[in-house]
């Protein structure tokens, strides 16, 4: 395959992506996170709660990670508020909000 040939692929496929997404398709894999847990985050942090503070009440309330481990620590909260259906939730609650 010439090298032509790969970017007309690629650029095709960016494109399709950047079409699903922006009709509001979810891309990627599905997300191992239970949805009532997402919303706490999310719910937590539009609150004001720093990743510090969220992870604290997850390991006090003995909710597991997303990946079944026992500790959450700050960097798991924000990897999870960084996921796509976080964000999209984020918008979500600041845009009934506003």
């Amino acid at each position: 395959m010439s090298r032509t040939a790969s970017d007309v692929i690629s650029a095709r496929t960016i494109a399709a992506l950047a079409e699903r997404r922006a009709a509001g398709a979810r891309l990627g894999r599905p997300r191992a996170c239970p949805d009532t847990v997402l919303r706490r985050a999310v719910l937590l942090r539009l609150r004001g709660a720093t990743l510090a503070e969220i992870a604290k009440g997850f390991n006090r309330s003995g909710t597991p990670t997303p990946g079944g481990g026992a500790f959450w620590y700050p960097s798991h909260v924000s990897r999870l508020l960084r996921t796509q259906d976080a964000v999209r939730l984020l918008s979500a609650y600041e845009g009934a909000a506003a």
